[in-house]
Protein backbone atom coordinates (compact mmCIF):
# COMPACT_ATOMS: atom_id res chain seq x y z
CA UNK A 1 0.00 0.00 0.00
CA UNK A 2 1.51 3.48 -0.94
CA UNK A 3 0.72 6.66 0.36
CA UNK A 4 -0.29 9.57 -2.36
CA UNK A 5 2.31 12.33 -1.58
CA UNK A 6 0.25 16.03 -1.17
CA UNK A 7 1.41 17.96 -4.54
CA UNK A 8 2.61 21.64 -3.42
CA UNK A 9 0.83 24.32 -5.52
CA UNK A 10 3.61 26.39 -6.38
CA UNK A 11 2.62 30.33 -6.22
CA UNK A 12 3.47 33.24 -7.85
CA UNK A 13 5.95 35.66 -7.13
CA UNK A 14 4.48 38.86 -5.06
CA UNK A 15 4.01 42.40 -7.60
CA UNK A 16 6.07 44.22 -5.35
CA UNK A 17 9.11 41.52 -5.67
CA UNK A 18 12.05 42.65 -7.94
CA UNK A 19 14.52 40.31 -9.82
CA UNK A 20 18.51 41.95 -9.02
CA UNK A 21 20.19 43.21 -11.58
CA UNK A 22 22.50 40.79 -12.75
CA UNK A 23 24.64 43.20 -14.70
CA UNK A 24 27.93 44.43 -13.13
CA UNK A 25 29.13 48.10 -13.32
CA UNK A 26 31.26 49.48 -16.14
CA UNK A 27 34.74 49.36 -15.36
CA UNK A 28 35.98 52.74 -13.48
CA UNK A 29 32.52 53.13 -12.34
CA UNK A 30 33.63 52.74 -8.21
CA UNK A 31 37.24 53.55 -6.93
CA UNK A 32 39.65 51.19 -7.36
CA UNK A 33 42.14 51.20 -4.08
CA UNK A 34 44.78 48.49 -5.77
CA UNK A 35 45.02 46.94 -8.54
CA UNK A 36 44.49 43.25 -9.22
CA UNK A 37 46.71 41.25 -11.28
CA UNK A 38 45.55 37.81 -12.19
CA UNK A 39 48.33 35.18 -13.79
CA UNK A 40 51.81 35.44 -14.75
CA UNK A 41 52.62 38.27 -17.25
CA UNK A 42 49.46 38.80 -17.95
CA UNK A 43 48.29 35.43 -19.02
CA UNK A 44 46.96 32.70 -17.24
CA UNK A 45 48.76 30.44 -14.74
CA UNK A 46 46.91 26.67 -14.20
CA UNK A 47 49.55 25.00 -11.27
CA UNK A 48 48.70 20.86 -10.82
CA UNK A 49 48.82 19.70 -7.84
CA UNK A 50 50.49 16.47 -6.51
CA UNK A 51 46.43 14.72 -6.48
CA UNK A 52 44.87 15.94 -9.79
CA UNK A 53 44.09 13.08 -12.06
CA UNK A 54 45.49 12.92 -15.12
CA UNK A 55 42.39 13.53 -17.02
CA UNK A 56 41.66 16.52 -15.63
CA UNK A 57 45.44 18.14 -15.63
CA UNK A 58 44.47 17.16 -19.69
CA UNK A 59 40.71 18.80 -19.03
CA UNK A 60 42.24 21.86 -17.91
CA UNK A 61 45.20 22.32 -20.61
CA UNK A 62 42.81 21.51 -23.15
CA UNK A 63 40.36 24.14 -22.04
CA UNK A 64 43.03 26.75 -21.87
CA UNK A 65 44.37 26.04 -25.31
CA UNK A 66 40.47 26.06 -26.72
CA UNK A 67 40.01 29.55 -24.98
CA UNK A 68 43.77 31.45 -25.03
CA UNK A 69 45.81 28.92 -27.83
CA UNK A 70 49.73 29.42 -26.47
CA UNK A 71 48.53 32.70 -24.18
CA UNK A 72 49.34 30.62 -20.89
CA UNK A 73 51.43 29.26 -18.36
CA UNK A 74 51.41 25.85 -16.57
CA UNK A 75 53.32 23.24 -14.20
CA UNK A 76 52.59 19.91 -14.31
CA UNK A 77 54.43 17.13 -11.77
CA UNK A 78 56.35 14.91 -13.93
CA UNK A 79 58.11 11.60 -13.10
CA UNK A 80 61.55 11.14 -13.59
CA UNK A 81 60.96 8.82 -16.11
CA UNK A 82 58.74 11.17 -17.98
CA UNK A 83 61.74 13.37 -18.07
CA UNK A 84 63.64 14.10 -21.87
CA UNK A 85 67.20 13.01 -21.64
CA UNK A 86 68.87 16.44 -21.47
CA UNK A 87 66.52 18.01 -18.61
CA UNK A 88 67.96 15.12 -16.45
CA UNK A 89 71.12 16.19 -14.06
CA UNK A 90 73.86 13.66 -13.48
CA UNK A 91 73.73 14.00 -9.91
CA UNK A 92 73.20 16.27 -7.41
CA UNK A 93 76.54 17.46 -7.28
CA UNK A 94 76.09 18.33 -10.83
CA UNK A 95 72.78 20.65 -10.23
CA UNK A 96 74.81 23.32 -8.50
CA UNK A 97 77.87 23.13 -9.47
CA UNK A 98 79.38 26.61 -10.35
CA UNK A 99 82.70 26.41 -11.09
CA UNK A 100 84.24 26.32 -14.47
Amino acid sequence: MSKKRKRRRLTAPSPQARLPDPTLDPPGTHPEPYEIEFGRDGKPVYVAGPYHPPWFVDEVLSTLERTAPGSYHFVVPLAEDDLPEDLLWAGEEDAFDTED
